[in-house]
């Protein structure tokens, strides 16, 4: 992206975002590989992100890199906090999708400065995919992040470019709950717990339930907080990202205001609502459980619903029931694990 163009998008989302009074604006740097990038590329970002918001909004900034390239410098760069606040890795632990262009897998380059980001007290988290490549090895990739302390998520593959990538890495409804089942496990028997996603979350839900706390609903057309952002300016929901049936307009030319009320916006909320009416309506964990899943559930992800229903149900009645008969319960309400979310934009660029 042109730094003209970054500062553009900054000058038309500020009205709404004051309009909004979000606690934060987080916007979060991804790839390809954003290292690659020259650093005083986000010096000049930053530069433009004080000229437009000032103090007027409070800026949080987060970089998703494959740690296949850490110099010296970035390392110096990452610790200042100059603009990343939060640093995420992608890697798998398992599996062989980290290569570079020749095929020549990276994982012993992202081992080494993995460690080097911990040597120079650089804190992170990091994201593992679920595909055909790691099922399986759920608890052993929870186990490696557990044993270092690094907060991290089990992402189940669920964006495509194209369809052939279904067949080389989609997993079923009943693969990805077994998956996450594993994954409660091993949190389960953890002596340090440390934290992971999706299992957070859930249990949050689960909490809910087995507290019948007042329900919350997500209504996409009011909470919506996550949109993508392409390299050319156009603006998404996670869930239809890069779809051109649904893009919502683009960043760089337009206000956020008529971005969000655009006819393909409308649509996919139209859409979103009627997948919710359909799968949740009948649900005895809605409201406990938000319903955001199906609500911003991207392409693979409605198709499974459609053939077998919704994975997040049948893994709360999972949670539910293995809460319900340990201690665990008690101390995770007596810990107030069911604490609000500050209010929040993210934008992934």
């Amino acid at each position: 992206m042109s730094l003209d163009d970054i500062r553009r998008f900054f000058e038309n989302i500020k009205p709404w975002a004051l309009q909004q009074k979000f606690e934060k604006l987080r916007f979060s740097w991804h790839g390809g590989e954003p290292l690659l990038l020259p650093l005083n590329y986000y010096d000049s970002i930053r530069a433009h992100q004080q000229q437009v918001f000032g103090t007027s909004v409070r800026l949080w900034n987060a970089v998703q890199t494959n740690l296949t390239v850490l110099t010296d410098r970035h390392i110096e760069y990452l610790k200042s906090g100059w603009l990343f606040d939060s640093i995420g890795i992608s890697f798998d632990v398992f599996g062989d999708q980290r290569c570079d262009i020749n095929g020549k897998l990276r994982t012993e380059t992202i081992l080494r400065n993995m460690q080097r980001l911990i040597d120079n007290e650089v804190s992170f988290g990091a994201i593992s995919v679920l595909s055909r490549n790691t099922l399986g090895h759920e608890r052993d990739i929870y186990r490696f992040y557990d044993t270092l302390g690094i907060h991290s998520r089990l992402l189940p593959f669920y964006l495509i470019s194209n369809a052939g990538q279904v067949d080389a890495h989609g997993l079923t409804n009943d693969e990805i709950t077994e998956a996450l089942k594993a994954l409660f496990a091993a949190w389960l028997s953890s002596k340090r717990a440390t934290p992971v996603q999706p299992i957070e979350d859930y249990l949050k839900f689960a909490i809910a339930i087995l507290m019948d706390t007042p329900r919350r609903y997500y209504n996409r057309r009011q909470d919506e907080s996550v949109f993508i952002v392409n390299t050319n300016g156009g603006i998404w929901n996670e869930g239809e990202g890069y779809d051109p049936a649904y893009c919502y307009g683009n960043v760089f030319e337009e206000t956020f205001e008529s971005i969000l009320a655009s006819p393909n916006r409308e649509k996919a909320i139209v859409a979103s609502e009627v997948r919710q009416a359909k799968y949740c309506g009948n649900c005895p964990h809605f409201g406990h459980c938000d319903g955001s899943y199906v609500a911003d559930a991207a392409a693979t992800e409605q198709e499974a619903l459609a053939h077998s229903g919704c994975r997040v149900r049948d893994f709360l009645d999972h949670m539910v029931n293995v809460l319900s008969r340990s201690k665990l319960f008690d101390e995770l309400v007596a810990s107030n694990s069911t604490r609000s979310i500050e209010p929040a934009l993210e934008i992934a660029l």
